[in-house]
């Protein structure tokens, strides 16, 4: 996923001791998010919102930090409590996997009081994709950024994963109902600083085996660099798995010269996750399969460094108003609803000679040796449906080979 913007101003920002400036272009997008408003606000007014233990004054008062989900009253994992220094959490198991959700862009969130959560609108209802996670008893959090996140543009809020303002004053926040603030409190961090200090104190009593870090869209980039930045060192913080589902970065898309370098960046990192022994899943649309010259590098690199699934808008007729998060949707449902079954294959849709014979890994595979030896195989998967027997909930798979 690319981010741009259809004015041509360009917006600067220095990384304090850095030496370089972070650009971020300005020009009309590769893939343009302006559904993005109607989206949320269809799941919002379509799901129950997730109750949040100790979220006091907001969206007045800045909150950020982990929340782990648990059961509510009617059986679903709906209710989640921040996770705070020396205070114990209900929902939170130090022996248990423990799987670790970051959202990306939110505008317009703070105003329609919208928290992301694990509940899902489908034709009829809704469905808890977080339940049989629970269920299996592996710990389940969001790091909620909400605040830093409700920008008008995607590129503002990604500056502040690299650096905060350059001013002394701190990160710009919303305070909603088009007003805004600046957090005073941590004027030498950007976000990704932010959600280190939310990771170690929620974390901070972790026996288990078994992190996995999901990021979707701009949280993508929140994920590699936490995982980057633990996986230096032999911790027992270090994540065994990242997941990425369509990543998101502003790009000049109409400059190769142009020096994109979150994107370069990004190259290093993932590089860097591969040689620490994380494994890496990625989950992209097929429609987004065509990539401009800039992107092209970056996302040939990244497939080889990742277990790669595309999935085809035919396995979500369940989501149709929810294309923006229904990859999570798909991943976290896989938990209970493993990827099994093969689509048949049409003359127009072939199984190549030496394709992966076997199913792709879902949700509940936590085999992270399996999944690094998939990223060096060239082998990937695309998920789609059976002429409208399958959907979101049960997709097969089409085998594929890198070319």
């Amino acid at each position: 996923m690319v981010f741009g913007k259809n004015s041509k101003r360009i917006a600067m920002l220095a990384v304090a001791g850095a030496g370089f400036l972070f650009l971020i272009a300005c020009k009309p997008p590769l893939r343009s998010l302006n559904k993005s408003d109607e989206t949320e606000a269809f799941i919002a007014s379509h799901v129950d919102p997730p109750k949040l233990v100790g979220r006091l004054g907001y969206p007045r008062e800045l909150d950020f930090g982990i929340y782990w989900f648990g059961f509510d009253e009617s059986g679903h994992a709906n209710v989640a409590q921040k996770a705070v220094k020396g205070v114990v959490n209900p929902y939170f198991k130090p022996q248990s996997p423990t799987l670790l959700y970051v959202h990306g862009w939110q505008k317009g969130n703070v105003d329609r009081r919208y928290d992301e959560g694990f509940n899902f609108p489908l034709v009829e209802g809704q469905m808890n994709v977080a339940d049989e996670w629970i269920k299996k008893g592996w710990n389940v959090g969001i790091f909620y950024w909400t605040q830093f996140a409700d920008e008008a543009e995607a590129s503002t809020a990604e500056a502040k994963i690299w650096a905060n303002s350059g001013s002394q004053k701190g990160l710009q926040w919303y305070q909603g109902a088009r007003t805004s603030s600046v957090n005073g409190g941590h004027n030498r961090q950007n976000v990704t600083e932010l959600f280190w200090d939310s990771y170690s104190v929620a974390l901070e009593n972790y026996q288990g085996s078994h992190i996995r870090l999901v990021g979707v869209s701009l949280g993508n980039q929140l994920v590699v660099r936490l995982a980057e930045q633990v996986g230096v060192a032999t911790s027992k913080l270090k994540p065994s798995r990242v997941v990425l589902l369509e990543p998101g970065y502003s790009v000049q898309a109409d400059a190769p010269n142009f020096s994109n370098w979150n994107l370069e960046k990004a190259k290093i990192q993932l590089t860097n996750l591969q040689r620490y022994g994380i494994a890496v899943e990625l989950f992209r649309m097929t429609s987004h399969e065509g990539q401009s010259a800039v992107q092209a590098p970056f996302l040939a690199q990244l497939k080889k460094l990742s277990s790669l699934i595309f999935v085809s808008p035919g396995a979500l007729t369940d989501l149709e108003n929810n294309k923006r998060r229904a990859l999570l949707a798909l991943y976290m449902n896989s938990m209970g609803n493993p990827y099994t079954h093969q689509c048949a294959p049409t003359a127009s849709e072939p199984q190549p000679a030496g394709a992966a014979p076997q199913p792709p890994p879902s949700a509940n595979n936590v085999d992270d040796n399996y999944i690094k030896s998939i990223a060096l195989s060239g082998k990937y998967w695309i998920l789609d449906h059976d002429s409208g027997q399958r959907t979101y909930s049960t997709p097969c798979y089409r085998p594929r080979i890198l070319q």
